[in-house]
């Protein structure tokens, strides 16, 4: 299938990426949501990707290190896994990324620093971290005020209730 450009396998049983790697540069959009994905290894051969949605998987630990060579993301659903880790370096490299989903995670107050100083190089438009630790934590606001001029075209973020007091 070479001129194959976007790619939906979600709502399937994969446990792995399989062979999606070997369809290259030529994939600008893939959903892999709802599947069993345990990880995201070969990722990085997809470099054309535009669109990856992994949401509902059984993902865990650190952000995929594949996922610094997808440097034309513009939208990374990473939602409801069960990501733990507080390396956030593979984001600094996406700097065409506007959208980032990480919401219902597992991501550790120790994480905010990280992702802050990875945040610094991006121009998101749309920022989800809701319902992780991270995120409840009463310095996350203040972390993300001090990137702010680099979240200049934020315009969509959602907080976690009983975050805001004041």
């Amino acid at each position: 299938v070479p001129f194959l450009c976007s790619l939906n396998l979600g709502h399937n049983q994969l446990a792995n990426l399989g062979t999606i790697p070997s369809l290259g540069l030529k994939l600008h959009r893939l959903n892999l949501a709802l599947n069993r994905l345990t990880s995201l290894d070969g990722i990085e051969a997809l470099r054309g990707l535009r669109v990856l949605v992994v949401r509902g998987n059984q993902l865990t630990g650190e952000l995929p290190s594949g996922l610094r060579e997808l440097r034309r993301l513009v939208l990374l659903d990473m939602s409801h896994n069960q990501l733990y880790g507080a390396a956030m370096e593979p984001l600094a490299s996406l700097t065409s990324l506007s959208t980032l989903r990480l919401a219902h995670n597992q991501l550790p107050v120790r994480a905010l620093q990280p992702l802050a100083t990875a945040l610094g190089s991006l121009a998101l438009r749309r920022l989800e971290l809701y319902a992780t630790p991270l995120a409840r934590d009463t310095a996350f606001p203040d972390a993300l005020l001090r990137v702010q001029p680099t979240l200049s075209e934020l315009d969509h973020m959602t907080l976690p209730a009983g975050l805001l007091a004041g």
